[in-house]
């Protein structure tokens, strides 16, 4: 699965969705048409279109929840986060990282619990930056 961010680049954006539409058949033909959700979500979210990356996210949950698949779910749920801290929403969004640190630990995936705490600690920062933003504003 694609992760990062090719920001600035709309056009490999772009052209990552019409891959990604073309290998939607693959996924369906396998039963699983909703697997190159999360990649597209993205690409969308990269593109400045974070309600298609959430509606793409949240339609992907109970494709891998069937699945059984805890590493795709858990990935899957920090993306989720990202939106919601690209939307300024941090609470929301740390407590949809909170939900992923607890999937890695459930399978023992380390990498996974530092990015998601490392989210977390940002999301809080971002948090507290925009609460002393609004404080100097107002004062």
């Amino acid at each position: 699965m694609m992760r990062g961010h090719v920001t600035g680049d709309t056009t490999l954006l772009k052209e990552a969705l019409r891959w990604f539409a073309e290998s939607h058949d693959l996924f369906a033909a396998a039963g699983r048409q909703r697997f190159a959700y999360g990649d597209m979500a993205v690409c969308h979210l990269d593109l400045g279109d974070d309600q298609k990356s959430l509606e793409l996210l949240e339609e992907l949950l109970p494709e891998y929840a069937e699945a059984g698949w805890v590493h795709g779910y858990q990935v899957t749920i920090a993306s989720i986060g990202n939106v919601y801290r690209h939307r300024g929403d941090y609470l929301r969004a740390i407590d949809y990282y909170r939900n992923a640190v607890e999937c890695a630990q459930e399978i023992k995936d380390p990498v996974s619990v530092r990015k998601w705490s490392y989210n977390i600690r940002l999301s809080y920062s971002l948090l507290c930056q925009s609460i002393e933003q609004m404080r100097t504003t107002t004062a």
